[in-house]
């Protein structure tokens, strides 16, 4: 909670891990961040990643720092949830 994520790293499922900072500039072309101040000063605690990059994972682990536990996440019904929001005319 309210931690720093700039330096985080995300896996997706048993691959290698990637510095989320590799995704800022996707995220922030699909406006999930329109406020710029995210990246400036990011101590939200949140993460973001473009879903055409997570999709077809099972799982997504984020650790915000090497002192601070994993966090898990199923994925993987992304794509049906993705689907559902488009048929109920969300641009996602």
């Amino acid at each position: 909670h309210g931690g720093e994520t700039v330096r985080a790293v995300y896996r997706l499922d048993a691959g290698p891990p990637h510095p989320v900072a590799e995704t800022f500039g996707a995220v922030e072309a699909r406006g999930f961040f329109p406020q710029r101040g995210w990246l400036v000063d990011p101590d939200g605690g949140e993460v973001a990643l473009p879903a055409p990059l997570v999709s077809g994972a099972q799982r997504v682990t984020i650790r915000v720092s090497t002192g601070q536990h994993p966090h898990r996440f199923d994925v993987s019904r992304l794509a049906e949830a993705m689907a559902s929001a488009r048929s109920q005319g969300c641009g996602v």
